[in-house]
């Protein structure tokens, strides 16, 4: 973000909430059930612009436990000012309360120990190529999700991407949705698509 800019009116913070007003009133995908502003932003933040989902149903299709899956996205919102944004204005309009009931039910388990370090491994090959350039925070996440459907089980995608969120927003979603970023060197990394 530019010095003269303020988080309500950087471009990745219009985006989010550009993204949570077109969603507003739009049921899951899955189950249709009714949906929050948390969730749509939660929808948002793991690629599921178009077809938001609630919880249960995110963590059914990543295959992820769904307490870990909502404390690593709440803990995304705090560290992104953009997210922080989208947050602040989902409450404000929702009648979920603090915490958020939409979010209850969940248990926590401890997180997984054994993710490897991608700084450690050596750069695997690569089945596929995609420079994403600049591409921000939720548009490279759509197109990122899109394009690790494509890929078979365990094949790797090389990713470019010099937005200067991606450190710090790519390994966190393929925590989210369960692939494994295997390689960094930045702005190139190697992500192993789910098994």
């Amino acid at each position: 973000m530019r010095a003269d800019e303020t988080p309500e009116n950087d471009a990745d913070t219009r985006a989010v909430l550009s993204a949570l007003a077109a969603l507003a009133g739009t049921p899951c995908a899955g189950c249709q059930a009714a949906l929050c502003g948390h969730l749509h932003l939660f929808s948002f933040m793991l690629g599921h612009r178009q077809a938001p989902r609630c919880l249960r149903c995110l963590a059914a299709e990543l295959e992820q436990e769904g307490g870990l899956l909502r404390r690593e996205l709440r803990a995304q919102v705090e560290r992104k000012p953009c997210l922080r944004q989208g947050w602040q204005r989902a409450s404000a309009q929702s009648r979920c309360g603090e915490p958020p009931r939409c979010l209850a039910g969940y248990a926590e388990s401890a997180p997984d120990a054994s993710a490897a370090d991608p700084a450690a491994a050596a750069a695997p090959e690569a089945d596929d190529f995609w420079d994403a350039g600049a591409m921000g925070c939720g548009e490279l996440v759509l197109r990122l999700r899109l394009r690790m459907r494509g890929l078979p089980s365990g094949g790797v995608l090389q990713l470019r991407a010099t937005d200067a969120g991606a450190p710090e927003d790519l390994p966190a979603w393929c925590r989210m949705v369960g692939h494994r970023l295997v390689f960094v060197k930045q702005p190139d990394y190697w992500i192993a698509s789910k098994e």
